[in-house]
């Protein structure tokens, strides 16, 4: 993130820094957000913001260079804070001088060459913003990781098989193709077989079932057709049942009507028959009424 200088026009000092994308003095308020007042300009990367200066370079144009004032500050100050950690290390490790220190004499060595490194750092160190620390006894030993030197792998050369030298592929070896797979083939692609091509297969070769082979369809599987599926058969195709077909009912199976249940029919409803309508009984169809029997037969 770039860093911005504030930097008041009166004096052509920096006020203050901040970080954005770009300059943005519309987000201040009070003078760090008047451009009569102050302008803000983007510091380069390179350069440290607390160790610099502004230089005008116009109007509204600055440009930064290395304040030496600024800069012997902070080297003070960075030189203070290193003498300030070699103290702190090395009061950390003042118990191994002590006379019932819980090390052996070679360990005591090693603490006092460690604490001789310590006193001797500010002198040996030129830049104090990076010293180089030594290590105690008591860190462990860093193992140095072998940078191992990786070949790049050649690209295989891949040479083409002659022709000649493939083998077909066995039918047997090959798989079904699984149906879902197969795509329909439309039917604009199709041709239709010519009837002259077909052959009537002959009689002999149809081979009838067994009857032992069909099985008979259970009743309970069979359900009932509904009166709204079955259409009426018109009268014209019903024929008449001949009279012979017809059997006579048994007088036995016949139940007398009980007179109970018969109704009288009202005279009113009763219409008389024409005369012209009866026909006269013939002579030859009657027959004369029984003699009366005589008495003195009669026991």
């Amino acid at each position: 993130m770039p860093t911005i200088a504030i930097i008041t026009r009166a004096d052509h000092t920096v006020a203050t820094f901040y970080e954005d994308v770009e300059p943005n003095q519309a987000k201040f308020g009070g003078p760090w957000g008047w451009p009569d007042h102050t302008v803000h300009v983007e510091v380069p990367s390179s350069m440290d913001p607390s160790v610099v200066r502004a230089v005008p370079l116009g109007e509204k144009e600055y440009t930064f260079e290395v304040d030496d004032e600024k800069l012997q500050t902070k080297l003070t100050q960075q030189w203070q804070q290193l003498r300030w950690e070699r103290n702190s290390r090395l009061a950390n490790c003042d118990w191994t001088h002590t006379l019932d220190a819980p090390i052996t004499l070679e360990q005591r060595e090693s603490w006092a060459e460690y604490r001789r490194t310590l006193r001797a750092l500010p002198g040996l160190t030129v830049d104090p913003f990076k010293p180089m620390w030594p290590l105690s006894p008591s860190d462990p030993v860093p193992v140095p990781i072998p940078t191992e030197v990786t070949e790049p792998v050649p690209e295989e050369v891949t040479v083409p098989i002659p022709t000649e030298v493939l083998e077909p592929v066995p039918l047997e070896v090959t798989e079904p193709v699984p149906t879902d797979v197969l795509e329909p083939v439309p039917t604009e692609v199709l041709e239709p077989v010519p009837t002259e091509v077909l052959e009537p297969v002959p009689a002999e070769v149809l081979e009838p079932i067994p009857a032992e082979v069909l099985e008979p369809v259970p009743t309970e599987v069979t359900e009932p057709i509904p009166a709204e599926v079955l259409e009426p058969v018109p009268t014209e195709v019903l024929e008449p049942v001949p009279a012979e077909v017809l059997e006579p009912v048994p007088a036995e199976v016949l139940e007398p009507v009980p007179t109970e249940v018969l109704e009288p029919v009202p005279a009113e409803v009763l219409e008389p028959v024409p005369t012209e309508v009866l026909e006269p009984v013939p002579e030859e169809v009657t027959e004369p009424a029984p003699e009366p029997v005589p008495t003195e037969v009669l026991e």
